[in-house]
């Protein structure tokens, strides 16, 4: 499941990562260069007949050009489950790779240390299929983050023709 997972995830800019230490070395690097999100989105994609796996997307942009050879807008994978966290800053949403389905996209607090505080209250928490899983995690980050405004879920990868 992994390893489907993990090729599913789409196009990567850094490839995918696991831990929470990790995504927290990435968010202080888009925190010093500038990088803002603008968006959060929640997918999901069926695992059975009974239950989806859901992740969390952040579409963020450079404030001030650290890195130029990347497209204008990435996307901040976060997928959380059994293995722990595992996320991929990649060019598209996961939508443009997979069966994902996108549930809900909101306007969200833009500076990565939003983000960071949001992961870290959850960071000890660990997984379990009924108490704790990828669509509690999701549904925490998505609250968190939020500026309660709703916008149409809509993959700007398919726009751009990628």
């Amino acid at each position: 499941f992994q390893q489907w997972l993990a090729r599913s995830m789409g196009a990567s800019l850094s490839g995918t990562q696991y831990g929470f230490d990790a995504v927290m070395a990435l968010l202080d690097d888009f925190d010093d260069c500038g990088e803002r999100f603008e968006k959060i989105q929640l997918y999901a994609t069926p695992l059975n007949a009974f239950a989806d796996h859901h992740q969390v997307c952040l579409t963020h942009r450079s404030g001030c050009g650290c890195f130029i050879d990347r497209p204008a807008g990435a996307n901040l994978i976060l997928d959380f489950g059994a293995s722990g966290l595992m996320f991929e800053d990649a060019d598209c949403t996961p939508q443009q790779y997979g069966a994902y389905e996108c549930l809900e996209t909101q306007l969200c607090l833009s500076n990565p240390r939003d983000v960071k505080k949001a992961i870290m209250e959850v960071r000890q928490i660990e997984y379990h299929i009924m108490r704790w899983n990828c669509q509690h995690f999701a549904r925490h980050l998505l609250t968190r983050l939020s500026r309660s405004t709703t916008v149409p879920c809509e993959d700007p990868c398919e726009e751009q023709g990628l």
